[in-house]
């Protein structure tokens, strides 16, 4: 992380001078994500964990997330689609957090109420052991869940229960503290590099510019 004012050139010299180095990791492509502002940048996507300061409900969340932006582009409760998305957000996570699905339009039928994923089914069901994922889509609910029990119809993912990176069914009003948004590409704000790792004659790997 750089911070600070300072010519661009610099900042280029700085950047220019990063190195990765990974210790008996399979030969390959790694790519290293950067981003400009307090952002994580993964997939093309940006993203921002807010904590709230206390509880606050998955409606004042959503809210919340339309109000934020960056660098134009509008921020909204993430959509996540992939378990790779999933364990990225997951490690990067404050607190649990609220996300952009919910079934409180039809009960039981679970979708993406946010973002461009908005209407998506994600799984159909609410008795623990019968729900279904919905054409293929990725999702990750604990065991049991979601189970409805107590008018739940909003998504959460944990952080600090025993099953992080797992997702939960809660009522609006629930404990959740924070909330993840999402941001699509951003244009200038964040790119990528690839780094080629290559065996050494020592049995440890390095990193290569590529």
């Amino acid at each position: 992380t750089m911070t600070g004012t300072a010519a661009p050139a610099e900042y280029q010299t700085a950047l220019r001078s990063v190195i990765f180095k990974s210790r008996g990791a399979a030969v390959g492509t790694r790519t290293i994500n950067f981003s400009l502002g307090n952002k994580l940048a993964n997939g093309g996507h940006n993203y921002e964990y807010v904590n709230n300061g206390g509880a606050i409900s998955w409606t004042a969340a959503e809210a919340g997330a339309e109000l934020r932006t960056y660098y134009g582009q509008q921020g909204y409760l993430a959509t996540i689609t992939s378990q790779t998305e999933n364990d990225f957000l997951t490690d990067k996570l404050g607190a649990d957090a609220w996300i952009g699905a919910s079934d409180a339009a039809e009960e039981g039928a679970w979708k993406w109420a946010t973002g461009p994923e908005a209407g998506d089914v994600i799984s159909t069901g609410t008795a623990p052991g019968t729900v279904t994922p919905a054409n293929g889509a990725f999702n990750n609910w604990n065991s049991g869940e979601p189970n409805n029990a107590g008018n739940e119809h909003y998504a959460e993912i944990y952080c600090s229960d025993d099953n992080p990176g797992k997702w939960n069914d809660l009522a609006n009003g629930g404990s959740v503290t924070g909330y993840l948004v999402q941001y699509d590409s951003v244009t200038g704000a964040s790119d990528t590099k690839d780094v080629s790792i290559v065996a050494q004659s020592s049995g440890s790997s390095h990193g290569s510019n590529t």
